[in-house]
């Protein structure tokens, strides 16, 4: 999970998400702040980084 935030947090746009829960296996992200369009930013730019 560790590789995973970096490569999100590296790419362009950057992509944060919460570290509270990587220690977990878990990757969490605050919907507070997002806006249209975010969500689907998030999931394309994690199936790159997986492979999916």
């Amino acid at each position: 999970m560790e590789e995973i935030n970096r490569q999100l947090r590296q790419g362009n746009p950057s992509i944060y998400a919460r570290t509270e829960f990587l220690n977990l296996g878990k990757i969490d992200f605050d919907p507070r702040p997002m806006v249209e369009g975010d969500k689907e930013l998030i999931v394309k730019r994690l199936k790159e980084i997986i492979g999916g």
